[in-house]
């Protein structure tokens, strides 16, 4: 509460400020509107009574509701207990609670044998309302209870939004009619029927004495105190109207309008209209079950021809000298036909707090703002009270306490008060409205007021509606204040232009500032930012035509924005009737000339800078532009456009097109403005008539300047018979932009010829400084000439991987590769061609090889192979491989194979690793041994088609070859060992050697026979870092590396199946650096959108911008 006085309190906020300082919530709660608007046309039915029957509206969280049961029978006992000490109150809740169960809008739960999942108990207790007709005590209740989970039944509904109109715009069209009625709907909530499928959610426990067992009921009609009751209950009637519209066109439009919540105040210009209405409402309503009760009127002719209802006495209310009733909060005399305040105030009261003093104010319910003058100043002294930041409930102090009790001793006298409804007589003429806003420095205020004049030519002004407004809590000037007084009237008044369907632009709108209407009259553009945006909001509104000035004396808003007391109020004729000269025949009074401001007089004029600076065109355009065609055009419009400016003054006619000769002109001052750039002091020499200097670069061309300015060759082939640009051609500097643009347009119109054609052709008109450089630069650097021919770039060999340079048992760390396919035959009758591949593993630290034969290129063919490599060689550790389908397969499968069985294989587990996708040269390993297989293979089998028994017998001949191939240069000295080959590490020598004599048993000791073999592996091993490791020293290959890819670059990626021209486009978006820091693998996005991993080596880099630039 406090933060909303606070916010009414400060500055008026910008429209923008309104829109979106809390758009995400506005708009969640515009769709929770909607969609409980379609919840309603989708479940809403009538009954054969014509009753309406709705479904609630829930939100899936609805779900999630718990326990609501021991809440509402702990509630339930506590009301009771209350009730046990005030028998009558007793008296008036049993009353109410049976009358609930007899006319059918509960009823109780018998026999049942478990609670719905879906329900929800509803606490409830006893209201008190001396001051109603009918029922003095109200049962209401609680769904904002909260449930188990701290869920609660309203949190699970949907509101719906506001159906109706506003009181303040019932009560502005309630005070036009000449004769109006009221009345209200009988119980209008509960006349609406719920669905049986939502019944379970408004359980009750009740008991009518605490001696009986506590009854479970439920009701089954809407319920006030939930938070859809009022959309349910409301749209019921709009939905009743729009069925009705065609028939009852005038009852459809009021029950739509003149409607709030359950009650209705409308009216007609004649007593018979009265009765008509009436009747056609009546009918209406009564055909949903919706019965209209307590008419009453400010006519005993309506009245009395109202056909009365003998079971209800209240059907019509009688009307009595000094009878009150109740209209939407205000007093209304139907007799007298005027309004009548009750101050219900205590000024006796010791407490006084803050708490207290907004309570107080806020008991004053004047929705039309008759009282504005008079609770100003309590709104005042209210907000000096906010300043002292004092606690809501901290006593204040007996200063405070007795000014605050004297301002309520004053409000009594406001009982005196007579307000006439009626403002505008029975006439023919339409009325006028006025409206008017004033400030101070403590508040600011508009007003309206009504002027008609009745059938005797009598003129009439009565105040319609009134608002004011403290002034914010941060300083203003009183001109804002004025202006802030101006856009509450415009709010104002187009409030009332629609309660009264009338146009805003009918209503004449007047300020005693000359200064806001200075401002109205003034370009808002020029306007400080705070007075611009009212100004433009008032404007979006209203037109600066209907804004007038008055003079301070006669404004009506002035009380409005200063204040008055009680009893000043009750006779300030200037506050109820507007200014004297409203009442005055033949009025037609206008705001002067000379009470608007002129425009530069006015403050909050927001001061205007000009910088006069001046731009080279040609300089400014050239970094924008990528083609010479486009930008000798640009240029060519822009001095295109000059000719128009200067044609238009005399008159002369030009072609709308570009002409040949404003193409040329164009160029023209592109080389002239890049020779600038470059030959600045040689051009100055030149026009001087001076010699170059000798070190210049335009020296041995004997330049001279051309009767356009532009710098040619002098040359020495002036009498060859040749062209005339080709004798004296145009120079173009090495390194500017433009002698680039220019190579490119001529590249791409020579169809992307070499660097020598390209010279040649620019040659024909210009002379380029290092052309040579240049030509290789642009073709070198285009796109289209690298997309055909991609240059790919490995960078620096990498660092032999640990598992390649470190001693391990033979196959721990293994590489594995396919070869083929080969065809085999199959079958010995028929003999069939059947496809084969080879499985080769290699072992990385002795390079011996293990070949498998695998029918087909299944992860299922490989699985097998690799558990019968694996049952001869020993368990691997770790496996590497190409990203191919098959071995992805096969790692999936023998994870699952790792997880599932208890064998030695799955404790340990094998690590698989993948190379990067199209990076063969990743496992060049197994590659070259796959290459020495083939060799093999093919010198063998040539055009020989085998069986698989034969290609097994074969591929293990070719395995005992490929491993007795020697791992170290071999040596002429026969007293040297023999050559260390990959068998010396599986069977201690090499396997094409006859197998050596046994040694008897009893000739060697077993201790020692184990020593010795295991003293050779050890002495193979020495060998193994002596005289094969050096030779991975050096590197063969990719010794220098280039720019490093980097994120973001462009570049193309090649596919072996394609032909260049079809290569894919991709952009870096993330670089996987190796272990010594060096780039060799990069993830890319293509196109379309996917993603990719790719070795450098694939990638061929498009040139950046800046590098093409720099060259």
């Amino acid at each position: 509460m406090g933060q909303l006085l606070e916010e009414d309190w400060r500055a008026l906020k910008d429209k923008e400020d309104n829109l979106y300082g809390r758009h995400s919530k506005i708009n969640l709660k515009l769709l929770e509107e909607k969609q409980t608007v379609e919840h309603f046309k989708e479940n809403t039915k009538r009954g054969t009574d014509g009753r309406f029957i709705v479904r609630l509206p829930l939100k899936p969280l609805v779900e999630e509701l718990g326990d609501t049961l021991k809440l509402a029978i702990t509630r339930f006992i506590s009301v009771e207990r209350r009730l046990m000490r005030d028998e009558k109150l007793q008296k008036e809740y049993t009353r109410f609670m049976e009358e609930y169960l007899e006319l059918g809008h509960m009823e109780e739960v018998i026999d049942e044998d478990q609670i719905p999942k879906r329900s929800s108990y509803l606490p409830h207790h006893a209201v008190i309302k001396e001051s109603s007709l009918t029922t003095k005590v109200r049962v209401v209740f609680d769904a904002s209870a909260k449930s188990s989970t701290g869920l609660t039944l309203n949190d699970v509904l949907m509101c719906g939004p506001n159906v109706q109109e506003d009181v303040f715009s019932i009560l502005a069209r309630f005070r036009k009619h000449q004769y109006v009625l009221t009345s209200d709907i009988e119980k209008m909530f509960r006349q609406v029927a719920v669905a049986k499928t939502d019944w379970d959610l408004q359980r009750i426990v009740w008991r009518a004495k605490p001696s009986d067992p506590l009854r479970t009921f439920r009701l089954t009609t809407v319920t006030y105190g939930t938070t859809s009751a009022s959309f349910l209950a409301t749209q019921c009637l709009v939905t009743l109207a729009e069925n009705v519209k065609e028939l009852y066109p005038n009852a459809a439009r009021i029950i739509r309008r003149d409607f709030y919540m359950d009650d209705l105040m409308s009216g007609a210009d004649t007593e018979e209209e009265c009765l008509k209405l009436q009747q056609e409402i009546s009918d209406i309503l009564n055909s949903a079950k919706l019965k209209l009760r307590k008419w009453c009127s400010n006519s005993v002719r309506v009245l009395e021809n109202i056909d009365k209802s003998e079971d209800d006495p209240l059907f019509t209310l009688e009307i009595k000298d000094g009878n009150t009733v109740k209209s939407l909060g205000l007093g209304w005399k139907p007799l007298a036909d005027q309004f009548h305040f009750n101050i219900s105030i205590d000024p006796s009261l010791n407490k006084c707090t803050k708490r207290t003093l907004l309570s107080d104010l806020n008991r004053v319910f004047d929705p039309l703002g008759f009282l504005c003058p008079v609770l100003l100043r309590g709104k005042m002294f209210l907000q000096q009270i906010w300043s002292m930041k004092l606690d809501w409930d901290t006593q204040l102090s007996p200063d405070i306490q007795g000014r605050w009790k004297s301002f309520i001793r004053e409000l009594q006298d406001l009982k005196c008060l007579s307000i006439p409804r009626k403002v505008k007589p029975l006439s023919n003429d339409p009325p006028e409205i006025h409206g008017f806003c004033d400030a101070s420095q403590e508040a600011y205020g508009a007003c309206i007021y009504i002027r008609t004049r009745d059938n005797d030519g009598r003129w009439n002004s009565q105040l319609l509606c009134a608002r004011t407004r403290v002034a914010p809590l941060k300083e203003l000037t009183i001109p804002r204040l004025e202006l802030s007084g101006a856009l509450l009237l415009v709010e104002l008044a187009n409030k009332v232009a629609e309660s009264w369907c009338v146009e805003l632009c009918t209503f004449q709108l007047w300020t005693d500032s000359s200064i806001v209407l200075g401002w109205l009259n003034s370009q808002t553009t020029r306007l400080k930012t705070f007075v611009s945006n009212r100004i433009n909001q008032i404007l979006e509104l209203t037109d600066k035509k209907q804004w007038h000035h008055i003079r301070s004396e006669d404004n009506p808003a002035d009380v409005a924005s200063r204040g008055l007391r009680p009893t000043e109020i009750l006779s300030c004729a200037k506050w109820w009737n507007g200014p004297s000269w409203l009442v005055t025949e033949g009025h037609n009074r206008k705001s002067e000339p000379e009470s608007i401001v002129k425009e530069e007089d006015l403050p909050e004029i927001r001061p205007i800078r000009l910088a006069l600076i001046t731009t080279n065109i040609t300089s400014d355009l050239l970094p924008l532009y990528s083609d010479w065609v486009k930008l000798v055009r640009a240029i060519a419009w822009l001095g295109k456009f000059i000719e128009f400016k200067r044609a238009k003054k005399t008159g002369s006619s030009l072609p709308r097109y570009l002409t040949v000769s404003n193409i040329r002109l164009a160029e023209r001052r592109l080389i002239k403005g890049a020779q600038a750039d470059e030959f600045g002091i040689d051009l100055m020499n030149l026009l001087a008539g001076k010699s170059i200097q000798k070190r210049s670069v335009l020296r041995t061309l004997c330049p001279f300047i051309s009767e356009d300015g532009v710098i040619l060759v002098g040359g020495r082939l002036g009498n060859a018979d040749i062209a005339e640009t080709q004798k004296h051609p145009i120079v173009l500097p090495s390194r500017h932009k433009v002698t680039r643009l220019i190579f490119e347009e001529q590249h791409r119109a020579m169809h992307h010829c070499g660097p020598q054609a390209l010279l040649a052709a620019v040659r024909q008109r210009y002379w380029p400084l290092r052309g040579r450089v240049m030509a290789r630069s642009v073709t070198s650097r285009c796109v289209t000439c690298i997309r055909s021919r991609p240059q790919f770039e490995n960078p620096v060999m990498a660092p032999l991987p640990k598992n390649r340079v470190q001693f391990s048992r033979p196959f721990t760390i293994t590489g594995v590769d396919f070869a083929g396919p080969l065809l085999i035959r199959s079958g010995i009758r028929r003999v069939t061609a059947i496809k084969t591949w080879i499985a080769v593993f290699v072992c990385f630290s002795t390079r011996a090889i293990h070949l498998e034969a695998v029918v087909g290129l299944t992860s299922d063919a490989f699985m097998a192979s690799l558990r019968r490599f694996m049952s001869r060689r020993g368990k691997c550790k770790k496996i590497y491989s190409d990203n191919g389908t098959n071995f992805v397969g096969a790692q999936k499968e023998l994870s699952s194979y790792v997880k599932n069985t208890e064998d030695l294989m799955a404790r340990e587990g094998v690590e698989w690793h993948f190379n990067p996708p199209s990076a063969p040269h990743f496992g060049g390993l197994w590659e070259s041994a796959v290459k020495s297989v083939k060799t093999h293979l093919v010198r063998v089998v040539k055009d020989t088609r085998l069986n698989l028994e034969e290609l097994q017998t074969l591929l293990c001949q070719i395995e005992s070859c490929v491993n007795s191939r020697p791992m170290t240069p071999l040596n002429s000295d026969p007293c040297e060992p023999n050559a260390l080959t990959p068998a010396h590490f599986l069977v201690g020598g090499p396997l094409l050697l006859p197998a050596e004599p046994e040694i008897p048993q009893n000739e060697v000791a077993h201790l020692k026979r184990w020593k010795f073999v295991q003293g050779l592996m050890q002495m193979f091993w020495r060998r193994w870092y002596s005289e094969y490791l050096p030779q991975l020293q050096v590197r063969g290959r990719w010794l220098t590396s280039k720019r490093e890819m980097s994120i973001n670059d462009v570049v193309i990626i090649k596919e072996d199946c394609s032909p260049p021209t079809r290569w894919r486009l991709g952009r870096i978006i993330k670089v996987h650096p190796g272990g010594d820091g060096i780039i060799r693998v990069v993830t890319l996005r293509t196109a379309t959108g996917a993603e990719m991993q790719r070795p450098v080596g694939k990638l061929c880099r498009l040139p950046l911008e800046q590098e093409v630039e720099n060259l």
